[in-house]
């Protein structure tokens, strides 16, 4: 090198080595001299592993890598190692070990071609040890290093303060020390390795085992360590931070909105039984309030059968029958009567679920009326204004009959000392605007029903508040407040609507507006059609089974008048028995509510035998009283007590026609 070059060379303050191409020492500048306590005469002509004086595998890392560059011509750094220098006799000799990070230039001759290596070894020995006195310091995190086979190498301060185990006590056993039994039997702790050795790093976010056996929850990762010469990882590098506290925190948390979610969901549930309860209890507040009258009305009719009777008696014993007649129609009369009003209590206080349905409201608030009047006393006036030609409505008949019946109650105690009470229906578009303000309310065509009354009203606060459940502005023990709140509800549930209109000293209205159903509407059957095709049978056999001695009689004869073989039972034991014994049966015929083996069930031992067995029950309650969709199979179907001989002839027949 030309004297100015080389004066240039030493008086650099980098560390420089260069190496010919055949790697021995050509030069070194004083930076380099002073760095690694040597002199120039110890260098020059030696080979790289006489200069270098690392471990084996430090020394194949440098020869490789100025082999490269040689060859290709093209720089290279190569990541922190360790190689120590001799210390001089002055500092009691020996060797010092040293952390080096080395740069590799190549040197060009004027044709371009490599004809020396520039070596620059960087010093990191201080920088190493700052950084170890960071780790040492960082006491909140755990950090580690293990070799390629995960073998622990280094033990911070943190992590004995975290685990428990001394560095002594750590150092040279496996990594899956700090790993909890479950995670070792699952192989989490091998399976950490070799993520980091594939992809570089693993996250390390879970429960470890300390020296005394408590747990710590961890969150870090484990890195890997620069390769080898043969690409295999030199070690593992773990840090992660003890988020115990935290994590319990956050998993009480957790714990604390799932007990939250489920009590809500728990209190939901006991809120939907309640509101089913509730529904039921003011069916029966409203059915208390009834009794007296419904009881007067059916005495009377009792009445008026059981002198009709008696009437006929004494003609039939003196010989006069001429009135026989008169007497069987008003007896007939009050039994149909007295039918219907056992009818419709039973439908009113049975329990269910909303059951949709086309409806049409007059008819419905017509077949009501008596039961209405009744409810209100003589003390009030009692009005149906029913707009003709209504279309029908998508609701539940019970719960709309209930929802009149305690309107009118709150009516009637709107007015203690008398007044009107009027019931309306008429038809209603309500359009967008409406929609608008209401935001529950889609716009269309419904049926509004009406409740009103000219007693004391009610002022806007207490109408602001009418349809929450238990307000009331009765005495105690006079309602439940949630009669309203009920009916607002049904109305909801049907896709309709309710609001309230009062003015103090004058009066309140309930509006119900209720879904059109727009289907045509098919014509009735008259009694008059239905009797002239009361159909006859063709001397089919029928089983009749009833344990009532009274109505299996009757219902025996009517059944030989309309021309069928029929066979009595009154139980299941005897059915069975007789069925046994009869050749062909065309049709069951047997009550819901037998002692012993119910109807529903002795229809299934009787179609074990005769799987094509046609049956028809018949029940004392309401028509409805059962869910028909579950009760009923193929081939069933059912009758409700009182039915007339009509109605049983033309069940019967359309059962036996039927494919």
């Amino acid at each position: 090198m030309s004297p100015h070059p080389q004066a240039l060379f030493d008086a650099a303050p980098q560390a420089y080595l260069v190496f010919d191409r055949s790697m021995r020492v050509v030069a070194a500048n004083r930076a380099y001299l002073a760095s690694t306590h040597r002199a120039l005469d110890e260098l020059m002509g030696r080979d790289v592993g006489e200069v270098c004086l690392g471990d084996a595998e430090t020394l194949a890392l440098v020869r490789a890598s100025l082999e490269r560059v040689l060859r290709d011509g093209q720089p290279e750094t190569l990541p922190l190692r360790r190689y120590d220098v001799i210390l001089p006799a002055g500092r009691g000799g020996g060797l010092e070990p040293r952390h080096w990070c080395i740069q590799h230039a190549p040197v060009l001759d004027a044709q371009g071609v490599v004809e020396a290596v520039l070596q620059h070894p960087i010093d990191a020995s201080e920088r190493d040890a700052r950084l170890r006195l960071v780790v040492e310091n960082a006491l909140d995190h755990a950090i580690l290093a293990t070799d390629g086979a995960g073998v622990i190498t280094e033990w911070s301060g943190g992590a004995q303060l975290i685990f428990g185990w001394e560095a002594v006590e750590a150092i040279g056993r496996h990594v899956s020390l700090i790993f909890t039994p479950e995670d070792r039997m699952a192989g989490i702790d091998a399976m950490e390795l070799v993520t980091a050795a594939l992809h570089g790093s693993a996250p390390d976010k879970r429960w470890h085992l300390c020296k005394d056996g408590r747990r710590v929850f961890m969150n870090g990762s484990l890195n890997m360590l620069p390769t080898g010469p043969s690409g295999e990882p030199h070690g593992f590098l773990k840090i992660a931070r003890d988020e115990t506290d935290r994590h319990r925190a956050e998993e009480a948390v957790r714990e604390l909105n799932d007990t939250l979610e489920r009590r809500v969901l728990e209190r939901s549930e006991a809120l939907q039984s309640a509101q089913e309860q509730l529904r039921q209890s003011q069916k029966m507040e409203a059915m208390g309030q009834l009794t007296g009258g419904i009881a007067h009305d059916f005495n009377n009719l009792l009445a008026t059968i059981t002198a009709s009777l008696e009437l006929m008696n004494r003609r039939v014993a003196s010989g006069r029958t001429g009135d026989l007649p008169r007497y069987l129609t008003m007896a007939s009369t009050a039994a149909q009567s007295a039918a219907a009003l056992v009818q419709r209590l039973l439908t009113f206080s049975r329990k269910q679920s909303l059951d949709l349905q086309a409806i049409e409201v007059n008819r419905l608030i017509a077949d009501m009326e008596d039961m209405l009047r009744r409810s209100v006393g003589e003390s009030i006036r009692f009005e149906l204004h029913l707009q003709p030609g209504l279309p029908r409505v998508n609701s539940d008949r019970n719960q709309l009959e209930n929802a009149l019946l305690n309107l009118t109650i709150n009516a009637r105690d709107a007015m203690p000392e008398g007044g009107l009470l009027r019931v309306a229906t008429c038809s209603r578009e309500l359009d967008a605007g409406y929609a608008a303000m209401h935001p529950d309310v889609a716009p269309g065509q419904y049926v509004m029903v009406s409740v009103s009354d000219n007693g004391s009203g009610m002022a806007p606060e207490v109408v602001a508040q009418a349809f929450d459940p238990f307000f009331t502005t009765k005495p105690i023990g006079r309602g439940t407040g949630l009669g309203l709140s009920m009916t607002y509800g049904f109305a909801r549930q049907t896709g309709g609507h309710a609001s309230i209109h009062s003015i103090p000293g004058e009066g309140t209205t309930v509006n119900i507006y209720l879904p059109c159903n727009l289907a045509p509407l098919q014509q009735p059957v008259t009694r008059e059609q239905s009797v002239a095709r009361s159909p006859q049978g063709r001397g089919e056999t029928v089983l009749f089974v009833e344990d009532e001695s009274g109505v299996r009689r009757v219902l025996s004869e009517i059944l030989g008048d309309l021309g069928y073989v029929t066979h009595e039972a009154v139980d299941a034991a005897s059915a069975l028995a007789l069925e046994e014994r009869l050749e062909g049966i065309d049709l069951l015929i047997t009550d819901v509510g037998l002692p012993g083996v119910n109807g529903r069930d002795l229809a299934e031992l009787m179609r074990e035998r005769r799987p094509a067995l046609k049956v028809l029950f018949i029940t004392g309650y309401a028509s409805k009283a059962a869910v028909r969709g579950e009760f009923l199979a193929s081939g069933m179907d059912m009758l409700a007590k009182p039915f007339t001989i009509d109605a049983l002839a033309h069940k019967v027949r359309e059962m036996l026609v039927q494919v």
